[in-house]
């Protein structure tokens, strides 16, 4: 789910989540010269629990509801060598493996191609620590085009690996839970090294709504959080 606000109104389950996303990407090209639509790549950090019989991953909390002998039944035993997949036993298992052996390792992200991250919640810790070390930015790096989190807050003091710090300020991105319209500034008026800004994006925002967030207008100072990279 990208946002709480919308997801399961008018749209469905399609506005507001992933679903949505990927749509709009599928009427987009990767550039002037080539038509195709961009890929995707979907990484589920909270279901990690692997389902044997169901065939599927679940949450924590999922994986207490699976079907059971009869009600009675104390509940489904983790079983580590059936319920954990090897190199996606912790989220940052999942992060390093989604990096190394789907975007670098296995030849489906071409050598010129650039990916785009967003990342939501949780994960953007174990995100964070994963990109933060020099041996790991020099080789996913040169990869990246732009990272969004969405729900993280850090301090680009806390960096250790000076590239990830240097992509960060320049075309790193954050964002923060915001309940009022999209055309609400949330950040601090400039100059300020403390920014928050929502996505503009044309293809995920309305037309409507980008005139409106390109127009001159007067914000009252935000007393949103403050987010630093």
């Amino acid at each position: 789910m990208l946002a709480h606000r919308v997801i399961g109104g008018r749209g469905g389950i399609a506005r507001g989540s992933v679903i949505g996303l990927v749509d709009a990407l599928a009427q987009q090209q990767c550039s002037a010269n080539d038509p195709a639509s961009p890929g995707v790549i979907l990484a589920n950090a909270g279901e990690l629990w692997w389902w044997p019989e169901g065939g599927k991953g679940l949450t924590p909390i999922e994986r207490h509801g699976v079907p059971m002998e009869s009600a009675v039944h104390w509940g489904r035993y983790h079983d580590k060598r059936v319920n954990e997949v090897r190199g996606h036993r912790t989220v940052g298992q999942h992060v390093k493996s989604v990096f190394e052996t789907v975007v670098l390792g296995c030849g489906l992200v071409g050598e010129e191609a650039k990916v785009d991250v967003i990342v939501v919640g949780d994960t953007a810790d174990d995100l964070k620590k994963y990109l933060d070390d020099d041996k790991v930015w020099a080789r996913v790096g040169p990869v990246l085009g732009c990272l969004v989190v969405v729900g993280g807050v850090y301090s680009s003091k806390e960096f250790k690996c000076e590239g990830f710090k240097k992509f960060m300020e320049k075309v790193g991105s954050s964002g923060i839970p915001f309940s009022l319209s999209v055309t609400d500034a949330v950040s601090a008026p400039a100059p300020t090294s403390y920014i928050t800004r929502p996505s503009t994006a044309p293809s995920l925002v309305p037309a409507e709504t980008r005139a409106q967030l390109a127009s001159p207008r007067t914000a009252a100072p935000s007393t949103a959080p403050a987010t630093r990279w």
